[in-house]
């Protein structure tokens, strides 16, 4: 495996075509946008009723930024446990876009540190239970 380090040296090494551009066009970014749009409604579509209701009582968003992410804001504690209690279920829902997505999920602040979850983790986390 890669260490960051090297990562970033063969990432730079690459000829400029294949790299990342230094900043988005506004017709990329406007692309981005619509992008995350149609992926947030997807996955709420995606969703059980309980876990809508559970989502709506959250702020929650995709972003395409580093890969598909799921990000969760919990309100409070009882959010945030619930939510990390569904854990394996958003996952299941998550990996209907993207199999390789990622679900992050934000404590109040004051209570630590942010849950990040691979969705392909999900059958780990399912034998756990």
């Amino acid at each position: 495996m890669l260490s960051l380090s090297e990562l970033s040296m063969a990432l730079s090494s690459l000829p400029p075509e294949d790299q990342r551009p230094p900043s988005l066009a506004p017709a990329d970014i406007s692309l981005q946008r619509q992008l995350e749009c149609s992926a947030n409604r997807l996955f709420f579509e995606a969703c059980n009723g309980p876990l809508q209701a559970l989502l709506m009582n959250c702020r929650w968003y995709i972003s395409t930024v580093d890969g598909l992410s799921l990000i969760i804001h919990c309100a409070d504690a009882p959010k945030n446990r619930r939510v990390l209690d569904q854990i394996i279920v958003l996952a299941d829902c998550l990996a209907k876009l993207h199999p390789r997505g990622r679900i992050q999920v934000h404590p109040p602040i004051g209570m630590g540190a942010p849950f990040v979850m691979r969705v392909e983790e999900r059958l780990e986390y399912r034998d756990r239970a």
